[in-house]
């Protein structure tokens, strides 16, 4: 299996992440995917559990930044009341947009933790970032259309990934 598939750690989802622990293990920046991820595609603005969350990442004084593949009509709409970073059409796992984002914004990848919920985008980026990501199951079966390719691509590695125990539950 080509090892920039295979993420750093495994959660069901982003709310059962033991952020506490995430901070003793040095993270201060946290790279956020939005869809699926932190919420339904199809949930335009944060639910509370969202906000919440947000929240407590803020006051652990992590650095979250939200990328997203999404429009920035979509991305925009929803990150607009929690305060927070965010980068859409970053074209994941592609390096150019991220590089510029990175360099123009300062940002340290000495520390910095990566979740999302798809191997092909999410993991393959933060692998080629060489930083830690966290795969987490997705929020909902229903996706965008887009998606349906790197999907089965998705399944057929998390199979690989699950039967060779590749990762640790963070």
């Amino acid at each position: 299996m080509y090892k920039k598939f295979i993420p750093t750690y495994f959660n069901n989802n982003i709310f059962e992440i033991d952020f506490n622990k995430v901070k003793s293990l040095g993270y201060k920046t946290l790279f956020i995917d939005l869809d699926n991820t932190l919420e339904s595609p199809y949930i335009n603005t944060p639910s509370d559990k969202v906000i919440s969350l947000i929240n407590t990442l803020k006051d652990l004084n992590f650095n979250v930044i939200i990328l997203s593949n999404n429009k920035e009509h979509r991305v925009k709409e929803y990150c607009k009341n929690l305060n927070v970073t965010y980068f859409y059409d970053v074209k994941k796992p592609y390096l150019k947009r991220i590089s510029k984002i990175i360099k123009e914004n300062s940002i340290d990848l000495t520390n910095a933790l990566s979740i999302g919920d798809q191997v092909m985008t999410d993991v393959f980026l933060a692998n080629k970032l060489d930083i830690d990501v966290i795969l987490l199951e997705p929020l909902t079966i229903k996706d965008e259309p887009i998606t349906f390719i790197p999907r089965l691509l998705d399944k057929h590695y998390r199979k690989i990934i699950n039967k060779k125990n590749l990762t640790k539950e963070l």
